[in-house]
């Protein structure tokens, strides 16, 4: 490790609400990561289950930031960049996530590669099949109604992954600077579920900021099965994507879309 390396403050952000069953492999797994300069906060949306007392019994070194509503994903995290004054770099992460002990390390041997004004992303396998592929870059091409990770559900051993700059970095795990985020004022908080990290990464393209993914931090996620309701309300954030960053052409593409997404085309 370079002594540039430990100059890197870093904040560990972990959005929860009502994921008591989660936090304990979350936060296990957190705690052990290998790097000198970091701390995690909690975002608490208003849970109601037994989060908030789990946390500070077992994990008194995790900051605890209680909203006053569940503000969702995106009305959560500007929650807490609000009311801050960071200047650090941001590991925004999932609460129903397990990482690895060197993801902080392999994310600033990607940042002193390719540079501070970019959002970075790692690869992400399925906790319950950690050798398939959820996330390992994305497309996004609104025209053709295409936002999509690649390589999902192929198998982690049969690819030649490398870094590169990529459609969108997913909110599951996304290392970004504190002034990227104050730059692009937060989350839109209009998406009330999906779409708002296309969004912000989007919003960030314009801005001349990329989305790079890495290929060597990894971690696992807990993905729910697709369900009818999931499906729709993905359709509906991105029409509200769409309309956003190509007006009204969006009516046309939308039916598209929808295609896309039940045929996994």
């Amino acid at each position: 490790m370079t002594q540039l390396t430990k100059n890197y403050k870093i904040k560990i952000l972990i959005l929860n609400y009502n994921g008591v069953n989660f936090l304990k492999e979350c936060l296990d797994s957190v705690c052990k990561i290998d790097y000198p300069n970091f701390s995690v906060t909690v975002i608490d949306n208003l849970s109601t289950d037994n989060s908030i007392n789990f946390i500070k019994s077992n994990y008194p070194d995790v900051e605890l930031v209680l909203t006053d509503k569940n503000r969702l994903f995106a009305g959560g995290y500007n929650y807490y960049f609000n009311r801050s004054q960071d200047n650090c770099y941001y590991l925004i992460l999932n609460n129903d996530t397990i990482v690895s002990k060197t993801i902080l390390n392999q994310f600033i041997i990607g940042l002193n590669k390719y540079g501070k004004r970019a959002i970075y992303g790692p690869t992400i396998t399925f906790s319950n099949e950690k050798k398939l592929i959820w996330y390992s870059g994305a497309e996004v091409d609104l025209k053709k109604g295409i936002v999509r990770h690649l390589n999902i559900r192929k198998n982690l051993q049969d690819l030649n992954l490398r870094d590169c700059r990529t459609g969108y970095i997913t909110g599951c795990c996304m290392f970004v600077h504190s002034s990227i985020v104050s730059d692009l004022n937060g989350f839109d908080e209009s998406f009330k579920m999906y779409m708002e990290d296309v969004d912000f990464c989007l919003r960030a393209r314009f801005m001349g900021i990329k989305s790079i993914y890495l290929a060597s931090p990894r971690l696992f996620h807990h993905v729910s099965g697709t369900v009818n309701l999931k499906v729709l309300k993905v359709a509906i954030s991105f029409f509200k994507l769409a309309y956003k960053h190509i007006g009204y052409l969006c009516f046309l593409i939308f039916p598209l879309f929808v295609i896309r997404k039940i045929t996994g085309k």
